[in-house]
């Protein structure tokens, strides 16, 4: 919990346990992606953050990415961008690719407030290089989305 001026504010990153297909993500794939791009719940070998290596299975390896991505972006999000927003709760959904070299690509975040929407955009820029993801031994671009609930008490 961080205080901010007279608010109270709680960042609660929520990973999907299933990347759910929305209509917006499967327009941006049919315009944007390569035919090597593979969800983050449908490929074979995800993308393995850094700490995950040791974990073999594949279930075992998306839950610890999902965590660690998680808790990164909780220890990252510069709460001040909440200064001048009224209270309640405020949803983020960021989409990204995470490319064949392992970097997060192609960030698009969606929030009411541009600040926030901005802010999730630098965090994730900042996520550190992974070991790509793998489709029949192929190394492919994987979409992830990320949901983000920024909850403002008075």
């Amino acid at each position: 919990m961080t205080t901010l001026k007279s608010k109270q504010t709680f960042i609660v990153t929520i990973a999907l346990a299933f990347l759910f297909y929305a209509p917006s993500l499967a327009q941006e794939r049919s315009n944007n992606q390569t035919e090597n791009t593979i969800e983050f719940s449908q490929i074979d070998e995800a993308p393995i953050y850094p700490g995950c290596e040791t974990i073999t299975s594949i279930d075992g390896r998306k839950n610890c990415m999902r965590s660690k991505v998680s808790k990164f972006v909780n220890r990252s999000f510069n709460t001040s961008v909440a200064d001048s927003l009224e209270s309640g709760t405020h949803k983020i959904v960021v989409n990204f690719r995470i490319d064949t070299n392992g970097k997060a690509i192609d960030i698009n975040a969606s929030a009411l407030y541009p600040e926030l929407k901005e802010e999730a955009k630098r965090v994730i820029k900042l996520l550190p290089t992974m070991q790509p993801g793998k489709e029949n031994g192929e190394l492919v671009e994987v979409l992830y989305q990320l949901p983000i609930t920024f909850r403002l008490a008075d």
